[in-house]
C-alpha cells in the first residue's frame, strides 16, 4: 500500500485547527462521520461462508482423504415427484425432469410428503416414462385415490449396480462383493479378478483441472495410502501406485495380501516438485482374486473432522460466524448423512451416469464448525421422511449439546424455485410451504423443541412477491433466505474502469424491502449466498476476471455485506470457500468464480474477496450501529460500526480518494489499528502471485476524532489497538 494514499497531509493543509482543500470548503470535501448512539440490533454475528462440496478435480479438494467413495459403495437415487396426474394405480410427475429409463424406480419406495395422505409410504411396483419421453410414471402398491395434483412425493431407489462410482475401471474383471472387513458398516467391497494373461485394475484420478490452474493439490510432506485387503485363494498380488503425470511415482508397492482381511498402511514423504499433471492412484491385482475396501489417500495427519489442515487453517483466518453446508445433498438419506467415510455412499437426484455426488458427512462438518468456532448452517434434503426428520432433530439437539453450538440453522433444500434443482425441488410455493412445515414440525419434535434450532426456507431474491408468499405460507420457518448476488452481466465494449464502477452499482433498496416484508409476517430475512455473479453478457474471460479477482473486488463484496447489515439482515453467508473458475452462461468461456480462495494448495491463498471477509470478521460482532455522514462523498461510503460502536468498517465506491474525519469518544493519543484493502489499482490480483494484501498502520486520536484518507475502491476497518 502506498504511504501517500494514507497520509492526511498529502491532500489537506491544516491551519490553526481548520482543514482546507483547494476549490471547496472543508465541510464539503471531507466526509465527516459520527456513529449513531442507537444500535440497529442487539447483536450481529460475524459474516458467514458457504463451505461447499468437496471435489477431486478442481480447487474444492477439502477432505484429508482426497478419494471420492473410498468404500466403493453403490449409489442412492432419490428425487421429488411434483404430482401432475393421479389414477387408481399410481401417479406421474408434472415435468419430464426426472428423465429415468423404463423400470428405473421399480422396486423402490415412495413417500407422500404433502396433501391428505402425507406420510403414506409404500413400494413402487413399476415405473416408466410417458410417451414421447414425457414425465416419469409410477405404479405403486397402495391405493392413491386421495392423492391430488400438486401433492409432493419423495421416491427412493437403492438398487444401483454401477461398479465403484467415482472410480475408473482399467483392465480385467472388476466387480463387487458382500464380503467386507471386520467392523465395517459398509455394504460391499471391491473385487479385482485377474488371471495370468490379464491383470484387474481400478483407478482414481485427482487434480485434473488442467494447465490453466497449475497444481491445486500439491503432494507435500507426510502422506499415506491405506486400505483393507485380502486375497481369495492363493498366489495373487496387489500393486499400489500413486503418481503425478510426467513425474516419478510418489509410492509404488507390491504386496501379497493375506487370506483374511488386514489393514495395510504406507506412509511416505512427498516433495511434489515436478510439472503440473493429473494425479493417479491405481490398485492392480495380478494372478488371482483380491478384495479391497475403505481406501485412504492423503495427508497422514488430518485436520478437524477429517478435513485437510490447510482447510482448517484458512477457515480460522477467515473466522466465519457461520459455515453453510451446501453440497448438492438434496437426494440424500439421513443415515447416509450421518455415516462414516468408509461406508458413506454416493447420492444422485438428477438423471445421468455422471450425476452422482460424494459428500462429506454431517458429523465431520459439525466437528469442523466447532474447530473453527463457526455456527452450523445445514441443508436438509427435500426428500426426507417423517422418521428421518424426527431423527434429524434428535441428532442436532445432541450435537448442540456436544459441541456447545449457540445456533444451528436448518434450511429446507436449496433454491426450490430454481429449475436446475427441479429433480429434487418443489417450485410451487404452496406445496413447498406445506412440505417444509411438516418437516420442521417433526424436526422440532425430535429435537425436544430445542430453541437453538432455527428453521430457514429460501426464496428468489429478485422476486419480492416470492419471499413474501413463502413467509405467509410457511408457519414453521423462522427465516426467509435470499441470495443478493451482484454484477450479473458484463458485455464486450465496457471499459475496465467502467466495469469496476458497475461492481459498485448495486443499492440496498430491494434488500430493505424484503426485510420489511418478512418482518410484517413475523419472519427475519437472511442471506444464504452472496458474491459476484458475473456469468451473463458477452465479455471475455479476461474482462470478467479483471473485475471479480481484482483488488477492488474485495471492497465490492464487503460493501454488499455491509448493505445487508444496515438493511437489518442478521445472518449472511458468502459463496463460496473454494472454486477456481466456472463456465459462463452455457459458453466455453470461464470466469474465476466462486472461490474466495484462489486455491487450497497452501493455507490462506486468498483472493481479495477472501481478504475482505477476513478483515470484516476481525471486527464484526456485537451491537451494530449506523454511522452518520456529512459532505459530498457520503453517497459513495457504506459504513457500519460494530461492538457497540467501538470498531468501524467503511467501503468506498468512489474512484477518487476521500478524506475521512471520524468522530469518536476516544482519549487523546489513543491508538487505533487502521487496516485497508486498497482497490486503487483494480488490475492487481492474487491469481499468479500475491499482489493484494491487507495494509495496516497505527493512527492516533486527536480532538476526539480519527483522520485518514480512504483511497479509491478501498475497504477500511478501525479498532482500538490491541483489540
Amino acid at each position: 500500500m502506498r504511504a501517500s494514499a494514507l497520509l492526511w497531509p498529502a491532500l489537506l493543509c491544516c491551519v490553526a485547527g481548520a482543514v482546507f482543500l483547494p476549490g471547496g470548503s472543508a465541510d464539503d470535501a471531507i466526509a465527516i462521520l459520527k456513529v449513531k448512539p442507537e444500535a440497529l440490533a442487539p447483536e450481529l454475528p460475524r459474516y458467514g461462508l458457504n463451505l461447499g462440496g468437496s471435489g477431486t478435480w478442481g480447487a474444492e479438494q477439502l477432505r484429508a482423504n482426497v478419494l471420492a467413495n473410498p468404500g466403493f459403495e453403490s449409489i442412492i437415487d432419490r428425487a421429488i415427484v411434483n404430482v401432475g396426474r393421479v389414477d387408481a394405480r399410481g401417479f406421474a410427475d408434472d415435468t419430464d425432469w426426472l428423465a429415468r429409463n423404463q423400470g428405473f424406480w421399480s422396486g423402490g419406495r415412495y413417500d407422500v410428503r404433502s396433501g391428505d395422505t402425507a406420510g403414506q409410504t409404500g413400494k413402487i411396483l413399476a415405473s416408466k416414462r410417458s410417451p414421447g419421453n414425457g414425465p416419469d410414471e409410477f405404479t405403486v402398491d397402495t391405493p392413491t385415490a386421495s392423492l391430488r395434483r400438486g401433492d409432493v412425493v419423495s421416491v427412493t431407489r437403492d438398487l444401483d449396480t454401477t461398479i465403484a462410482p467415482h472410480w475408473w475401471k482399467g483392465n480385467g474383471v472388476v466387480a463387487t462383493s458382500r464380503d467386507i472387513p471386520p467392523g465395517s458398516v459398509g455394504l460391499q467391497s471391491l473385487r479385482l479378478l485377474a488371471d495370468a494373461q490379464r491383470p484387474a485394475e481400478i483407478l482414481h484420478y485427482l487434480d485434473n483441472i488442467g494447465n490453466r490452474a497449475g497444481k491445486l493439490l500439491p503432494v507435500i510432506g507426510k502422506w499415506k495410502v491405506a486400505l483393507w485387503a485380502r486375497q481369495v485363494g492363493a498366489g495373487a498380488s496387489l500393486q499400489i501406485r500413486f503418481d503425478r503425470e510426467h513425474s516419478p511415482a510418489f509410492l509404488e508397492r507390491r504386496i501379497t495380501p493375506e487370506r483374511v482381511w488386514k489393514r495395510y498402511e504406507f506412509e511416505f514423504d512427498a516433495n511434489d516438485v515436478g510439472p503440473a499433471g493429473v494425479l493417479t492412484l491405481g490398485f492392480t491385482a495380478r494372478d488371482g482374486e483380491i478384495l479391497i475396501d475403505e481406501a485412504y489417500l492423503g495427508e497422514a495427519d488430518a485436520g478437524a473432522g477429517g478435513f485437510r489442515r490447510v482447510v482448517v487453517e484458512t477457515l480460522r483466518s477467515l473466522h466465519p460466524g457461520y459455515l453453510r453446508d451446501w453440497q448438492g445433498q438434496l437426494g440424500d438419506t439421513l443415515d447416509n448423512r450421518l455415516s462414516g467415510e468408509g461406508s458413506h455412499r454416493p447420492v444422485r437426484y438428477r438423471p445421468g451416469e455422471h450425476e452422482s455426488q460424494f459428500h462429506y458427512s454431517l458429523p465431520d462438518f459439525l466437528s469442523l464448525c466447532a474447530a473453527v468456532e463457526a455456527q452450523p448452517w445445514v441443508i436438509a434434503p427435500t426428500t426426507l421422511s417423517d422418521a428421518e426428520w424426527r431423527k434429524f432433530g434428535a441428532y442436532l439437539h445432541a450435537a448442540a449439546e456436544q459441541f456447545g453450538f449457540r445456533e444451528i440453522f436448518v434450511e429446507f433444500g436449496n433454491e426450490n424455485w430454481n429449475s436446475i434443482f427441479r429433480p429434487a425441488g418443489i417450485p410451487d410455493a404452496t406445496a413447498l410451504g406445506a412440505v417444509a412445515d411438516r418437516g420442521f414440525r417433526l424436526l422440532r419434535e425430535g429435537g425436544g423443541d430445542d430453541k437453538r434450532l432455527h428453521t430457514v426456507i429460501n426464496a428468489q431474491f429478485v422476486n419480492v412477491q416470492s419471499s413474501a408468499q413463502l413467509a405467509r405460507l410457511s408457519r414453521q420457518a423462522e427465516r426467509i433466505s435470499v441470495a443478493p448476488y451482484f454484477l450479473y452481466r458484463l458485455d464486450t465494449g465496457v471499459g475496465a474502469d467502467e466495469a469496476i464502477k458497475r461492481a459498485f452499482d448495486e443499492d440496498a433498496l430491494l434488500l430493505e424491502k424484503e426485510v420489511a416484508e418478512a418482518a410484517k409476517l413475523g419472519k427475519r430475512l437472511s442471506v444464504y449466498e452472496v458474491n459476484f455473479h458475473t456469468t451473463l453478457g458477452t465479455a471475455s474471460s479476461a474482462q470478467r476476471n479483471n473485475v471479480v479477482t481484482g483488488a477492488a473486488s474485495g471492497t465490492a463484496l464487503a460493501r454488499r455485506l455491509l448493505q445487508g447489515s444496515l438493511a437489518g439482515v442478521r445472518e449472511q453467508a458468502v459463496y463460496s470457500f473454494a472454486g477456481f473458475d466456472s463456465y459462463v452462461g452455457g459458453s466455453k468461456e470461464l470466469v474465476r468464480l466462486w472461490g474466495i480462495t484462489r486455491d487450497l494448495s497452501v493455507a490462506n491463498r486468498l483472493r481479495p474477496t477472501g481478504l475482505a471477509l477476513a478483515m470484516l470478521n476481525r471486527i464484526a460482532g456485537g451491537a451494530p450501529h449506523a454511522i452518520d455522514c456529512s459532505g459530498k462523498h457520503c453517497a459513495a461510503l457504506t459504513r457500519v460500526a460494530f461492538a457497540g460502536g467501538a470498531s468501524i468498517a467503511i467501503a468506498s465506491a468512489s474512484s477518487n480518494p476521500i478524506p475521512i474525519s471520524l468522530a469518536l469518544n476516544c482519549a487523546p493519543r489513543a491508538r487505533y489499528a487502521l487496516r485497508m484493502l486498497d482497490g486503487t489499482d483494480p488490475s492487481r490480483n492474487n491469481e499468479t502471485r500475491a499482489e493484494v494484501a491487507i495494509g495496516e498502520q497505527s493512527i492516533s486520536c486527536a480532538q476526539k476524532s480519527l483522520r485518514f484518507t480512504l483511497p479509491p475502491f478501498t475497504l477500511a476497518t478501525l479498532q482500538p489497538a490491541g483489540a
